[in-house]
C-alpha cells in the first residue's frame, strides 16, 4: 500500500487491511477494507491499491477521533476507513497489490 504523509509532527501512520473473504463465486463481491490510524493532527492521504483483476462497484470511507490521557498527557488518535466494494472481472486466482 501506497502511504503519503502530508504533515509531520507525529507519530508514523499505521495501516491495517481487511479483507471480508479470500475464496468468491464468479457473481460475488468480496471487501476490502484499508484503517489508516496517526496520532495527533497528522493528515494522511488516501492508500493506494492496485487490483487489476477487479471493478471497484462501490467505495465509501468514515472518520473516528478519539481523545486519551496516558502517562499523564493528553492526546488525540485519528482513524479513517476506506471501504472497497471489488467484483471479480474474470475466473480463476486473482489478487490485490499495494
Amino acid at each position: 500500500m501506497q502511504l503519503s504523509i502530508l504533515t509531520g509532527f507525529a507519530a508514523e501512520p499505521t495501516l491495517q487491511t481487511q479483507i471480508d473473504q479470500t475464496e468468491i463465486g464468479e457473481d460475488d463481491s468480496v471487501n476490502l477494507k484499508l484503517i489508516v490510524q496517526t496520532d495527533g493532527a497528522a493528515s494522511v492521504g488516501k492508500p493506494q491499491f492496485l487490483a487489476p483483476d477487479f471493478d471497484v462497484v462501490n467505495e465509501y470511507q468514515g472518520s473516528f477521533i478519539e481523545s486519551f490521557f496516558e502517562n499523564g498527557r493528553f492526546g488525540m488518535r485519528q482513524k479513517r476507513e476506506y471501504n472497497y466494494v471489488l467484483r471479480p472481472k474474470s475466473k480463476g486466482a486473482l489478487s490485490i497489490k499495494n
